[in-house]
């Protein structure tokens, strides 16, 4: 007898259900994109939050923190795996920048954002987004700050930090000794020991203390083509946007423009300053200048020594004031004061304005000799070509004399002309 199977029904309700069966395929959803809109008003589910995408618009500022990323889903998985992370705007190829502030949002087609579900932006923060703050004020434990949208003052800074919002900069700065103002870029909080004169920069937001007034010294673009005297002792000639690049002999940080010229001042062979606030790069060589609009340069104003044969002919002055003809390799012998050591042509010239009676100078470069002269007639000038040395000659302008006029009373001393005597004679009568 065939054996029998116990419990066929549910047997082959087995086998049914078995054969039945299909596996669940592993669906993944396609990566977040706002090409064409393609992920708009979708939600990510990242391992820690969710996130809405919002294609076209960004929360500006309340930066944290940027880094480079392969894909608009790694930024946004960058931010769910960050502390206080809030939102990210991602700028393609590969720029992620995440949020811990969410400032009011803005259109901006260059942007793919995606924020924290929940997330909002703080109503009462302060922001430059569409000027919305410039003007109002900020009230910190130093006192009053002025917000100005779009404002810079250039240079003149204290330090810099990385803050989460605009308000953290300016306490920050209301913290710092000495700071009274800031420029907060993107979360670049950049504070102020001096105001040099403000410009316009679009992408600044400011906060001065109410108390702070701008620096009187030297500043660009305001100083350009000008020339300023420091404190030390120095002029110089102010070149906005121009960089003499290399012939650096060291680079050290002040707080200001004119603190940069002083610093030059007391480095003996600086000739020039590059000013990029707040590094001063001092300069002993002066190289091809080329245009860098973010540069303050400057150079010394140095008095060309006069030289020959470069002074032919030419006319110079004195320290005190006495003109001078230039005539080159010439001698004129005989009818000197005495000989005296002088560095230069110019100091010889000033040995001569010293000198009563000096009419001139003969200066020997070979040996710095220098002969004032109380004589130099024209017809005695002759040329160094037979001496073994040159000589360089500088002939003392001579004043017209004045002639003064008479007096009424006294008048012109000139004789009245004699009235002809004239004799007659007899025989000469009729």
């Amino acid at each position: 007898m065939a054996p029998t199977l116990s419990k066929p029904t549910l047997f082959l309700g087995l086998l049914a259900a078995q054969s039945l069966a299909t596996p669940t395929p592993d669906k993944r959803s396609a990566a977040p994109s706002c090409v064409n809109n393609a992920s708009n008003g979708q939600v990510y589910q990242g391992t820690n939050s969710q996130w809405n995408i919002e294609c076209g618009t960004d929360y500006a500022g309340g930066d944290m923190g940027m880094s480079w990323v392969d894909s608009f889903e790694a930024c946004i998985r960058d931010c769910d795996a960050t502390t206080g992370c809030l939102d990210v705007a991602f700028v393609q190829p590969n720029a992620c920048y995440k949020k811990n502030v969410l400032t009011p949002a803005v259109a901006n087609a260059g942007v793919w954002t995606a924020k924290k579900a929940g997330a909002s932006s703080s109503s009462s923060s302060l922001t430059c987004v569409n000027n919305a703050a410039n003007g109002q004020s900020y009230t910190t434990s130093k006192g009053i700050f002025n917000i100005e949208c779009g404002v810079d003052y250039a240079g003149g800074d204290l330090s810099s930090s990385t803050v989460a919002s605009f308000e953290a900069c300016i306490n920050d700065c209301a913290s710092t000794t000495g700071c009274i103002d800031v420029s907060y870029v993107n979360g670049a909080c950049y504070k102020k020991s001096t105001l040099n004169s403000a410009v316009q920069v679009s992408s600044v937001w400011t906060a001065k203390l109410s108390t702070a007034s701008t620096s009187s010294g030297p500043s660009c673009p305001a100083s350009n083509g000008l020339s300023t005297t420091v404190s030390t002792g120095g002029a110089y000639n102010i070149l906005c946007g121009t960089d003499y690049a290399g012939g650096d002999m060291k680079e050290v940080d002040t707080a200001s423009f004119e603190a940069c010229l002083e610093a030059c001042d007391q480095n003996t062979g600086c000739v020039a300053v590059s000013y990029v606030a707040p590094s001063c790069y001092l300069k002993n060589v002066l190289n091809t200048p080329n245009a860098v609009s973010y540069v303050w340069g400057a150079t010394k104003a140095i008095d060309v020594p006069t030289a020959c044969p470069a002074a032919e002919g030419k006319t110079v002055t004195d320290e005190s004031g006495n003109s001078y003809t230039i005539k080159c390799d010439y001698d004129s012998p005989g009818f000197d004061f005495y000989v005296v050591k002088a560095d230069s042509f110019d100091a010889c010239m000033d040995v001569c304005a010293g000198q009563q009676d000096c009419v001139g100078i003969a200066w020997v470069p070979d040996y710095n000799d220098c002969w004032p002269k109380y004589y130099m007639p024209d017809y005695a000038f002759f040329s160094d070509a037979t001496l073994n040395y040159d000589v360089w000659l500088a002939i003392r302008d001579a004043e017209e004399p004045e002639l003064e006029e008479p007096t009424e009373q006294e008048g012109w001393n000139t004789p009245e002309p004699e009235e002809p005597v004239v004799s007659w004679s007899d025989d000469e009568e009729e």
